[in-house]
């Protein structure tokens, strides 16, 4: 009267008969002295824990059985007198810092192992006489403020570097005797890398004249002794 019958003879009135001494666990009919853990049956001796039954004197840590004397920690399987740190087994006299295992004596910062004599910052490894500031080695005789290294009788403030002697707050080096910040020369001598000019005696560069001598590059000349560079002539 279905798909199938569990009645105490054989007679089928469905699909398929089965005796009483068969308990159905799932999709499969075991006798009872088989108890099922999942889609497989196997006998209560073992345990499965997972897609295979293994004996009890074995515990799975993962998808393989390994025997009680093996510790898994990743994929495989290494002897308990190894510490793994990451996916090899290295022996316990070894430290892994990162994907290799460098003996003990060295100590690793980055990829790479180097003797603990160099320190390494960044990805190459220099000798402790230098401090490495950035991706390249210099001595220490040298700071480096950026991407180059100069000499220490040099301040880098910017990509260049210029003496000491000139004071750089830009991208450019000028002497002392001018102050250069941002894009305007206040310098009395220095011509305008700007929009305006507020020089006496320099031409302008910029859109308007501020100046006694010259002749104008705006609109409007207000010195009557001056030539219309402009739309009117005062």
């Amino acid at each position: 009267m279905g798909n199938r019958s569990t009645l105490q003879t054989s007679g089928t009135m469905g699909n398929r008969s089965i005796s009483r001494s068969a308990r159905t666990v799932g999709n499969r009919s075991t006798s009872r002295t088989a108890r099922t853990v999942g889609n497989t049956s196997t006998p209560l001796s073992a345990r499965t824990v997972g897609n295979r039954s293994t004996p009890r004197t074995a515990r799975t840590v993962g998808n393989t059985s390994t025997p009680r004397s093996a510790r898994t920690v990743g994929n495989r399987s290494t002897p308990r007198t190894a510490g793994n740190v990451g996916n090899t087994s290295t022996p316990r006299s070894a430290r892994t810092v990162g994907n290799r295992s460098t003996p003990r004596t060295a100590r690793t910062v980055g990829n790479t192992s180097t003797p603990r004599s160099a320190r390494t910052v960044g990805n190459r490894s220099t000798p402790r006489t230098a401090g490495n500031v950035g991706n390249r080695s210099t001595p220490r005789t040298a700071r480096t403020v950026g991407n180059r290294s100069t000499s220490r009788s040099a301040r880098t403030v910017g990509n260049r570097s210029t003496p000491q002697t000139a004071g750089t707050m830009g991208n450019r080096s000028t002497p002392r005797t001018a102050r250069t910040v941002g894009n305007r020369s206040t310098s009395r001598t220095a011509r305008t890398v700007g929009n305006r000019s507020t020089l006496q005696t320099s031409g302008t560069m910029g859109n308007r004249s501020t100046l006694q001598t010259n002749g104008t590059v705006g609109k409007q000349v207000n010195y009557p002794d001056s030539r219309d560079a402009g739309n009117r002539s005062s």
